[in-house]
Formats: structure tokens, C-alpha cells, sequence
């Protein structure tokens, strides 16, 4: 799905599938025990469950992966420099935050309720019983995964609701349709045209009569996780 950006089509899941293998045990056993999962074994599961057509529980691996990637990454740094474009364990975060959920999925009012459901139940185990998939640096902020996390998952799923409201009207979501047919049939060197800026004024019209997307600043603790500590030359 998008993100804040509802003129925009990002990763498919096809390109996120070529990234990430599916996983092994198929889709059923991510979705059945996703409770100590790290983003990569995630993502494994999402390819999985899409290779299914398991639409709802992609969704719900979907965002359990957002949820995490943005947790992981926030409160649990790796203790050396990565090069986040290639290292494996760090690549499905960042590959992660740009998949688009199913649009259609998100116009099934009763599958879309359910998988957020789902999502919001979920357990997501913290550390010291979970890890992340790279060696973690030491840190004092680490107590406050859990509480960081699920201040994301409220935010994540305020989200998606405005999101699918956009898809649920069908001037948006033709354009968004369209839009997505001309960036499929786009080749270096071509020019998107008229049309493509014609479909997302659109959009935005649209946008503009749903009001502005959720702000994660009520949900997420940021103060809490990015605070000065004691020895820090700011304030």
C-alpha cells in the first residue's frame, strides 16, 4: 500500500518476492506462529502466502513486517556500519516499506476488517527472546521495544484504514489502477505524459475531500526513544 504518498505506486510484490525467497513450511507456519519472526523470516512468509493466494494472510504478514522493520530498526541498531542495499539480513526492512498491499484486498470491507484484527491480537515478542537477525549494539532504550512497538502497530493500523478508504472510492482507485498500468508498460527513457499527471491531480482531489492521513506522533513514544542521555552535547 502507500505510503503518505497516495499518488505514488511503489515495489510490487513480485519484485519483493524475486528479493526474498518464500519461506520454508509455505505461508501456514509464518501465519500460524509469527510471534518471534524477524523481518527477513517475515517477508519469506509474505512471498509465500502471495505464491498461495492467500490475500488476507499477506496482508496480515505485510504489516506484522512493517511493524517490525520500523521497531527493529529504531530501537535495536546493528553494532557495526552496514551497507543497508546489501546486507541480507538488513535489505528486507527497507525492501519491506515499499510494497504496495493488494488494492483489491483493500476494498474487501470484511477481509480487510478481519486482517486488522488479527494484526492488532498479534503477539510480537521483544528482546531478549527475539532477535532481529543482526548483532544488536548495546543500548538502555532497548526496554522500550515493546512499548515503541506497539504504539507502531496503532499507528500502522490507523493508516491502513485511511488508506483503504481512499480505495474504497472508485475515482481513486480507477486512477490508482491506471497509474499502475502506465508505470508497468514504462521504459528507460520513455516520458509518463499528460495522462499520468491528469491521474493523480485526481487522486489528490480525492485526498483532499478524506483529509490528511493519521499522524504517528500521538501513538509512537519518538521522545521517549530519541531523548538526549546523559553525556549527550544536546538538548
Amino acid at each position: 500500500m502507500l505510503r503518505f504518498k497516495p499518488t505514488l505506486l511503489l515495489m510490487s510484490a513480485a519484485a519483493l518476492g524475486a528479493a526474498t525467497p518464500p519461506a520454508e513450511g509455505g505461508c501456514a507456519r509464518a501465519v500460524e506462529n509469527p510471534a518471534l519472526l524477524n523481518v527477513r523470516e517475515i517477508v519469506a512468509g509474505y512471498t509465500a502466502c502471495e505464491e498461495e493466494c492467500r490475500a488476507e494472510d499477506a496482508a496480515f504478514l505485510l504489516l506484522l513486517g512493517m511493524i517490525r522493520a520500523t521497531t527493529d530498526f529504531a530501537v535495536l541498531q546493528p553494532s557495526h556500519s552496514v551497507d543497508i542495499f546489501e546486507d541480507p539480513s538488513v535489505l528486507p526492512v527497507l525492501q519491506l516499506a515499499n510494497v504496495d498491499m493488494d488494492p483489491d484486498f483493500s476494498r474487501d470491507v470484511a477481509g480487510f476488517d478481519r486482517m486488522l484484527r488479527r494484526v492488532r491480537e498479534a503477539r510480537l515478542g521483544g528482546p531478549p527472546e527475539y532477535a532481529p537477525g543482526w548483532d544488536v549494539a548495546p543500548s538502555a532504550k532497548h526496554e522500550l521495544y515493546d512499548l515503541f512497538l506497539n504504539g507502531l502497530r496503532e499507528s500502522v493500523l490507523a493508516t491502513e484504514v485511511y488508506l483503504a478508504g481512499l480505495l474504497r472510492d472508485d475515482r481513486y482507485y480507477t486512477a490508482y489502477v491506471e497509474r499502475g498500468q502506465i508505470i508497468e508498460q514504462f521504459q528507460e527513457g520513455d516520458r509518463l505524459g499528460d495522462r499520468y499527471g491528469e491521474l493523480g491531480e485526481l487522486m489528490l482531489r480525492v485526498v483532499a475531500e478524506l483529509g490528511d492521513p493519521p499522524s504517528s506522533g500521538p501513538m509512537v513514544p519518538w521522545r521517549l526513544l530519541y531523548e538526549p542521555g546523559p553525556k549527550s552535547g544536546f538538548v
